[in-house]
C-alpha cells in the first residue's frame, strides 16, 4: 500500500509540472496562470459538491475525491483555449483581415 501512495504522489507532481510547463511554453502571462488555476479550483469545488451530494462518483478517486489527472486536464484546456482565443482575436483585429 505504501507503493500505491508513492505512485499517487508521483502522478500528482508530474501532472502539476506538466501543467506549469505547458503554461510556460504556450502562454507565459500572469492572467493566463490566474485564470487557469482559478478555473481548476472552481472545477474541483463543483466536482466535490456533486460527489458530496451523491450526483456523481469516481471509480478510483485519488485526489480530493476525483482522479488526479483531471485538474491537470482542466488547467491545460484553459491554457489551450486562452491561447487559441488570443491568436484568433489578434488575427481578426488585423487591418484588412475582414476584407
Amino acid at each position: 500500500n505504501a507503493e500505491y501512495g508513492k505512485q499517487w504522489y508521483q502522478r500528482r507532481v508530474r501532472g502539476a509540472v506538466l501543467s506549469i510547463t505547458m503554461w510556460w511554453l504556450f502562454d507565459r502571462t500572469v492572467s493566463g496562470l490566474i485564470v487557469g488555476v482559478s478555473s481548476t479550483l472552481v472545477f474541483i469545488s463543483v466536482s466535490q459538491f456533486f460527489v458530496y451530494q451523491g450526483f456523481a462518483s469516481y471509480k478510483k478517486p485519488d485526489f480530493f475525491f476525483i482522479r488526479s489527472w483531471i485538474p491537470s486536464l482542466i488547467f491545460s484546456a484553459v491554457i489551450t483555449f486562452g491561447t487559441i482565443g488570443r491568436q484568433l482575436s489578434a488575427f481578426i483585429m488585423k487591418p484588412g483581415s475582414c476584407d
